[in-house]
């Protein structure tokens, strides 16, 4: 689930001479001391500020603008939480300012000569980060003073408007076969800890959303998650834990969640679980030192559980694996910073091919399915966008050339994962995705093409 972390000048529309939410403190960079927390002002001398924005400053007062700091170089420090999410913001300073993510540098702004005000003269283009991303994040801004005359000497301070979705998991959802219509299952980490299980009732005329139900595992964060129902007609789970991957089931007799059952470390992203038609688990996992890993658990020895073997070393946040009827392959959606690639892996040779590119300005975690549409079923593909809401992707199996079309835009607002099937109600695509601040919803198209949704199963 999904909260913002407000990264802007402070709160709208602010109270003056009091420190900023959340505390920006202020460096003197050739130092590195500490001298003071950023508070929020009214307007610099030099001009008001944007209606909404307060001035970031380095001591209380109308109109010090930072009151008598020499010229030079100046770090604006904020510190926020979440491994993963997107970063959006726009910057302005006097009378330049470069910005680093955790020591990364991400862009620069304005005139760092010192010779114009260009940084001060309008905001710098909107900035989309999906990548980079540790447990805590550093965000440092580095303004440069300006070191002309002594009447432009004596004021620093930078304007900043954005704010960190932070990611704090996906939802995983299915069509069971408990109940006589199949319910649909949702497992999703739990804000407080462990792993929610909620079920829709499509025995009930009302279709009513039921949960959570269970709340098992670890009292925990739960980072990610991915759901199948498996042989055994258990609900079976894999959950990515801090660096770690485990396994849970429900027993189909008994109702009751098993496990954590350890898998592998080192992994980071979101994974993706499959049945393959041999009846092993199969697992898809990004990995913290970068690239993705295969890890499986063989049908005849239970909870024998092997790898992580490398698939690819490219940086990969997200992936979403079904096995194919081309001949059994796996077929893996991954997301490598903005962008979305297929992958596969050739059930006879067990070699991996791609990347293969699909599309850009992606983000959160995408879901993948083969469908019943066309001879053999074509590819779906439902992915959260980076500016915001959903697209739909297909690949068109049935054409030689295998061609991807899209996207089909749903839905709207940040959103961090979003779980796809393909359901038994006139062969709707079934949406679940996690929708702002712990927002779970449901959404679905019809057999006219028609997205229907938000239907809010928590708020």
């Amino acid at each position: 689930m999904s909260c913002s972390a407000n990264l802007g000048t402070g709160q709208s529309p602010g109270v003056i001479n009091t420190a900023s939410d959340p505390i920006w403190k202020i460096f003197n960079a050739s130092q590195d001391i500490i001298t003071g927390p950023a508070v929020l002002i009214g307007n610099p001398v030099w001009g008001p500020a944007p209606g909404g924005l307060h001035w970031i400053a380095t001591q209380p007062g109308l109109n010090s603008g930072g009151n008598q700091y020499p010229g030079g170089e100046y770090i604006y420090e904020a510190v926020f939480n979440g491994d993963q999410g997107v970063l959006r913001f726009s910057v302005k300073a006097d009378n330049a300012v470069r910005v680093f993510l955790n020591g990364a540098f991400l862009m620069s702004w304005g005139d760092d000569t010192g010779v114009s005000h260009s940084g001060w003269t309008t905001f710098s283009p909107v900035q989309n980060v999906t990548t980079g991303f540790q447990a805590v994040n550093t965000l440092d801004l580095r303004v440069h003073n300006n070191v002309g005359p002594a009447s432009v000497t004596t004021y620093t301070g930078v304007l900043l408007q954005g704010q960190f979705d932070r990611s704090s998991g996906n939802p995983a959802l299915i069509q069971s076969t408990l109940g006589t219509k199949g319910n649909f299952e949702v497992v999703v980490p739990y804000p407080s800890g462990g792993i929610a299980h909620f079920y829709r009732d499509n025995d009930q005329a009302t279709l009513p959303w039921i949960g959570p139900t269970a709340v098992f595992g670890l009292p925990v964060t739960v980072d990610a998650v991915s759901l199948i129902q498996s042989s055994f007609n258990n609900l079976e789970v894999v959950a990515r834990i801090g660096n770690e991957l485990f396994h849970f089931y429900r027993d189909s007799a008994s109702g009751n969640w098993n496990g954590p059952y350890f898998v592998a470390f080192g992994v980071s992203g979101t994974p993706s679980l499959t049945q393959d038609t041999t009846g092993n688990f199969e697992v898809i996992t990004p990995l913290a030192g970068g690239g993705m890993a295969r890890c499986y658990r063989d049908s005849s020895v239970p909870f024998s559980w092997h790898g992580p073997t490398i698939v690819s070393t490219t940086a990969v946040e997200a992936v979403s694996l079904i096995q194919s009827s081309y001949g059994g392959n796996l077929e893996v959606i991954a997301r490598i910073g903005n962008d979305l690639f297929h992958f596969y892996r050739d059930f006879s040779s067990g070699i991996w091919g791609g990347p293969f590119f699909i599309t850009s300005g992606v983000s959160g975690a995408p879901s993948l399915i083969q469908s019943r549409a066309g001879t053999p079923g074509n590819f779906e593909v439902v992915t959260p966008l980076a500016a915001g809401g959903m697209a739909h992707f297909w690949r068109d199996n049935s054409n030689s050339v295998l061609p991807w079309s899209g996207p089909n835009l749903f839905g709207s607002g940040s959103v961090d994962g979003a779980a796809l099937i393909q359901s038994s109600y006139g062969n709707n695509l079934e949406v679940v995705a996690i929708v702002g601040c712990n927002g779970l919803s449901h959404y679905y198209r019809d057999n006219l093409n028609i997205w229907s949704g938000p239907f809010v199963i928590v708020p």
